[in-house]
């Protein structure tokens, strides 16, 4: 997949300067992308890599969980007397 850096970046493979166009894996793309420190070249958007999609999961079924806990904590509403 291609992206066009919006920053400079260098690793073990090399260094590469904000401008540049590169081509990366599908995971390095998606987290370039969505930190905003490169764009897209081309049309085929890169798919959220498993680990990215696991922590939603994961935080979303903890939310979930936290609205029960403190739903089940709520004393009953009392009717009252007539």
């Amino acid at each position: 997949m291609k992206i066009k850096l919006n920053v400079s970046v260098s690793g073990v493979d090399g260094s590469h300067s904000a401008g540049d166009e590169i081509e990366v894996g599908n995971d390095y793309a998606y987290r370039m992308i969505e930190s905003g420190q490169a764009e897209l070249v081309g049309s085929t958007k890169p798919k959220k890599p498993k680990d990215v999609v696991a922590a939603e999961k994961a935080a979303k079924e903890t939310e979930e969980e936290a609205a029960k806990a403190a739903e089940a904590e709520q004393p009953a509403e009392e009717t009252p007397a007539e």
